[in-house]
């Protein structure tokens, strides 16, 4: 299992909570550990992310449970109050961008993705090579 300390003493957001997500959750209601709720091709986002209409793949979403905003108008809301969604190692997030780029994404989009971003980073620079 790959350990990031950032979680230790989070502050990943604005909100700066310094809590020790491994023993705990955040305010953004996260462990330390990667949650996901859903990964597939998004072909009715906004143009300028999915590409054009008659373009194959669409953008290659990522949604993550979490987050650290609280709006009251979210529209996906048993997402964002992090308990929806499975655990998924960094080096399976690398294999979803991949999964999602060999699908036709024209990108990938990663919503609410600042309570996991030493994941992210980690499963970017993976998934480069």
């Amino acid at each position: 299992m790959i350990r990031f300390p950032t979680y230790e003493s989070c502050t990943l957001c604005p909100r700066m909570c310094r809590i020790d997500r491994s023993r705990k959750t955040g305010y953004c209601g996260c462990t330390d550990q990667l949650k996901a709720a859903r990964a597939a091709l998004h072909k009715w986002e906004e143009p300028c992310l999915s590409g054009p209409e008659w373009a194959r793949g669409g953008s290659g979403t990522v949604f993550f449970s979490g987050c650290n905003l609280r709006c009251i108008y979210c529209q996906n809301h048993s997402i964002s109050f992090g308990k929806t969604g499975l655990s998924v190692s960094p080096d399976r997030l690398a294999e979803i961008f991949l999964e999602l780029q060999a699908k036709g994404a024209n990108n990938i989009n990663l919503v609410t993705d600042a309570p996991f971003l030493p994941h992210i980073i980690y499963a970017i620079n993976k998934s480069k090579k």
